[in-house]
Parts: C-alpha cells; structure tokens; sequence
C-alpha cells in the first residue's frame, strides 16, 4: 500500500473514532438533559468537566510526543519497547499523584461535595487518559483499536439510557461512560502487547517519560485552560443550570471541532516527514488542509447559526431555550480553531518550534483563564462564549507573529 493510500485509511480511520467519540456521547446528552433536568445536568457537566481536566493531566500530551517517538523508532523493537514502558509507567504515576491529590483535597477542603460524584470523576478521567491510542496512530495501524474504541463507547451509551432514568441517578453517569473506555483499553493494550516486548514497571523509566513529554504537557495543559476548563470555570460563578445551558452549546461546538482531530493526528507524522525531506510537499499539503478544513468548518458554522434554535429543541428539549443564543455566538470559533490547528500542529511542531507554540498556548491560556473569571461573574454563559472566539483570534495571531519572526510562514 503506498503511502497516499495508507494516510487516506489514517484519516478515515481516525475519523470514525472522533465521530464515535462525539456522536456516541452526545447521543446520551439529549437524553440526560431530559431526564436529569437542567440542574442536575449542570451538575453533571461540572464534574463531567472537572473529569475531561484531570485526564488531560494522566493523558500528559503523549498523543503527540508517544505519536511522534513511536512514528520515528517504529522499525527499532528494543526502543519501542522502551517507549511503551516509560509511557505507561509515567500514566501509572500521574494517576497515583491525582487520585492522592484529589483525597486530600476532599478530605480537609471539599468534605462537604459529593463524594460518589468526585469519585466518578476521577474514575472517567482514568479511563479516557490511559487509552493507548498514541502508540497505534504512531505505527500507523488504527483499524483494530477504531473498532474496539467504538464498541467500548457503545457501551457505555447503551448503559447510560438503560439505567439513568431519574435526576437521582446523575452520580451515576461518569461509571458508566466509564465502563466502554476501560474494557476497550484493556482489549487494546492486549493487542499491543502481542507486537512488542513488554517491560514492568519502573519508577526511573515512568519519570524519564514525564521529561520527555513535559513540553507537550504544558501544551495540553495550558489550551485546556480556554477549552475544557471554560466549563467548570463558569460553575464556580453561575447556577448549575446557567453552566449547563453553556455546556450544552459547547458540547455541540467542541464537539464538531474534534472532527478536525482526524485528518491532524493522520496528516502530523506524514507532516514530520515531508518538514526533514521535502520542505514544498510539505507546504502544498498545508495549503490543502488549510483550504479543506477552513471551507468545512465556515459553512458549518453558518448552518448552525442560523439554525441554532432549531437545533436546540431538537438536541435538548424544553426548558434549554437559551442555549440557541450562546450556541450562535459559540460556533464561531469553528473556522478559528482549523486555522490554529494548523497553522500550530501542523507547522509548528513539525518545525521543532515547541518552545514558541508552548508559549501562545500558555499567554492565551493565561488569558482566558482570567477574562473567562470577569465574563462569568459579569455576562454569564454569553460572556465566556465571547471570551472563547476572542481566546482563538490570538491563538492565531501570536502563531502568524512567531512564524514570521522565523521567517517560516508557508507561503
């Protein structure tokens, strides 16, 4: 298979996970935003936040730096074995400190919150953190974990509509989306290991994988802070049901960006390459990207906007009318995070430019953390949607001043 053929599997590949990512979850949402009403499903987006945060912190951005290590070693069986080892045990570690952090938290700070809730929490955040998607998207092999991804995430919307059935059942609802994600887990580091040497645990191997992913950490860490975070930010302000009215239209927004996902993770290794070894192909398959995704994304945004009420009742039922109005705001950040997206990942990366990324990532972060703090307690669910589209024009702002300084704009 050539190599234009084994990318198009990639992206198709890697498409049906994200789509299964979204549309399975978001299946359940209709449904929970019915039964638990708006303020328990406030509640639930809150802790289902908080949840989406800490895996981010057991994910540690090895979906980059693992990818990246993997894609370039994938012939050499003694230093993927490595990879595997220190990756693994640097998850083992980061879910040690987070779940001890979070006790103590709750032990001497929180005693008073739910407790099955939290626990749920982490439990979710366990389980989306751990997957071992980076090893198979760096040997380029997706088929069997797509499958096994979204059987797992079938399972645990089925589990949610067969159970949930009263507001009293919302701390329940992190177990069971819970659930799909381990078994599939489970099954897929099953099947890894039977195409590698599998090494223990070790403490020195787990910590050598933190130093070596920790530019990519702060990566992630940082962009959550005006894209995960917004949620559980405004909740700490404003009523359950007002956070989850935003929720709800950035669950619909998010989740239709994640459709980029795909074709960045496919397009990133075969990027890395063509940067080291033919510098125009890897500018002309930029542009195409740029053109593909800026288009999609425009018109999407367009669609809903104008058929934002629409959709609101169809997604979430009576009760959630003012949705449409954050919704309409929101969805303009579409087109904002293709560019960022690639302009960042696609570019910036592969250029070693890590530092530079780091640092837009990091001031915007910064940024949106603070603003999002002002817009919440001032405006409300309408504020931060705003602070969310102002937060993505610098992202692309301080990636075209960084790149220009460089003299690498890829024109």
């Amino acid at each position: 298979m050539n190599i234009k053929s084994v990318l198009l599997k990639n992206i198709f590949l890697l498409f049906l996970t994200k789509l299964s990512g979204y549309l399975l979850p978001l299946l359940a949402i209709p449904y929970l935003a019915r039964v638990l009403g708006t303020a328990e499903f406030g509640n639930f987006a809150i802790y289902q936040s908080f949840a989406l945060l800490a895996s981010i912190f057991i994910e540690y951005g090895f979906s980059l730096s693992a990818t990246r290590s993997v894609s370039a070693h994938r012939s050499d069986a003694n230093e993927m074995a490595n990879i595997f080892q220190q990756v693994n045990s640097a998850k083992i570690i980061l879910s040690g400190v987070l779940f001890a952090s979070v006790g103590l938290v709750y032990c001497f700070i929180m005693s008073g919150e739910n407790f099955k809730a939290i626990t749920g929490a982490l439990v979710y955040a366990f389980a989306i953190g751990v997957a071992p998607a980076w090893y198979f998207q760096g040997i380029e092999n997706l088929k069997s974990y797509t499958i096994i991804d979204i059987l797992g995430k079938a399972i645990s919307l089925l589990m949610v509509l067969f159970i949930i059935s009263t507001p009293n059942d919302g701390d329940l609802v992190m177990y069971l989306l819970a659930t799909g994600p381990l078994i599939a887990s489970l099954i897929s580091y099953k099947i890894a290991g039977k195409s590698i040497t599998r090494k223990p645990f070790s403490f020195v191997a787990g910590v050598n994988g933190l130093v070596e992913g920790f530019s990519m950490f702060v990566f992630r860490a940082a962009i959550s802070l005006y894209t995960v975070a917004n949620v559980f930010l405004l909740g700490l302000f404003a009523m359950p049901a007002i956070t989850g009215f935003y929720a709800a239209s950035e669950k619909l927004v998010r989740g239709a960006s994640s459709l980029i996902a795909p074709i960045s993770q496919a397009i990133y290794p075969k990027m890395s390459f063509l940067v080291k070894s033919d510098m125009r192909g890897a500018i002309r398959l930029l542009h195409r990207t740029l053109f593909v995704l800026l288009v999609t994304s425009f018109l999407s945004s367009v669609v809903i906007c104008f058929f934002a009420k629409e959709i609101t009742f169809l997604f979430l039922g009576a009760g959630y009318e003012q949705v449409s109005s954050v919704l309409a705001i929101l969805v303009w950040i579409l087109p904002l995070i293709a560019a960022g997206n690639v302009l960042g990942i696609q570019w910036m990366l592969p250029l070693k430019l890590d530092k530079e990324f780091n640092s837009v990532v990091i001031f915007v972060g910064v940024f949106n953390f603070f603003a999002v703090f002002f817009a919440a307690k001032s405006w409300g669910a309408h504020g931060v949607a705003v602070v969310n589209i102002i937060s993505e024009f610098l992202v692309i702002a301080l990636i075209l001043f960084f790149l220009r300084k460089k003299n690498v704009i890829p024109i």
